[in-house]
């Protein structure tokens, strides 16, 4: 982390912010959705790097789903693990928790484990959980933006940023352990803290630089980054 980050981090502790939200405004996102969190009960009860509250923070899910899965969550860890795992689609989660499986939590866990919910529900004697998809819906994978070709168009595209084990891999190739990045000037640790980070493609230039501009869920600021950092999300359908 620079100076000048490190002592704007140091004036929101002094302030009264845990490292954790913190840090979520000094990596772009909306110091507005920052502290309506912040100000909300349903995260108080867990620690602050905690699964589903760092998913909020990061921009990666919305407050509204957070606050979903958090009042489900007592009962149907499994299944919020995999939510926020990317294993599960909210979409089939909601399904399933309509349903008489959101009284028995070891059924869920059943068709989690790869069980056909239809036959779990006749078995315990769960009337309305028959029709239930009977598979759990895969998550469209994410593709690096190298595998797409120059002319495909990237802007407005959803994309994610890669992990951290490969933002070092790449970081290094690219610019040495203590280089810094052509286009925002960040350094390795401050690359880092982009990893998994999700937003979309707002400008390309890969045709000159092999560059992509990202923005990040619920950022304002907008960087230019190597392509070889960035993951696309395939087009619905």
């Amino acid at each position: 982390m620079s100076p000048t980050k490190q002592k704007q981090l140091d004036a929101y502790l002094r302030a009264g912010l845990t490292e954790p939200f913190a840090k979520a405004i000094l990596d772009g996102i909306d110091p507005k959705e920052v502290l309506e969190l912040w100000e909300q009960d349903w995260w108080k009860q867990y620690e602050a790097n905690d699964q589903l509250v760092s998913a909020t923070l990061s921009g990666k899910l919305p407050q509204s789903d957070a606050k979903w899965l958090n009042e489900i969550r007592s009962d149907h860890q499994g299944l919020v693990s995999k939510c926020l795992d990317n294993e599960v689609s909210l979409e089939w989660a909601r399904i399933i928790m309509d349903t008489g499986f959101k009284q028995d939590p070891d059924a869920v866990e059943m068709v989690l484990d790869g069980a056909i919910p239809s036959v779990i529900a006749k078995l315990r004697k769960i009337a309305d959980g028959e029709n239930i998809p009977p598979m759990i819906p895969a998550l469209p994978k994410f593709t690096p933006a190298t595998q797409f070709r120059m002319n495909s168009k990237l802007v407005d595209r959803l994309a994610r940023f890669v992990d951290e084990e490969t933002i070092r891999e790449i970081f290094i190739d690219l610019y040495g352990v203590n280089g810094t990045s052509r286009w925002g000037d960040f350094n390795l640790n401050e690359m880092l803290e982009f990893a998994d980070k999700e937003g979309k493609i707002t400008g390309d230039d890969r045709s000159s630089d092999q560059s992509l501009r990202f923005k990040k869920k619920r950022a304002r600021a907008e960087e230019w980054f190597h392509q070889r950092f960035l993951l696309i999300k395939p087009n619905d359908g």
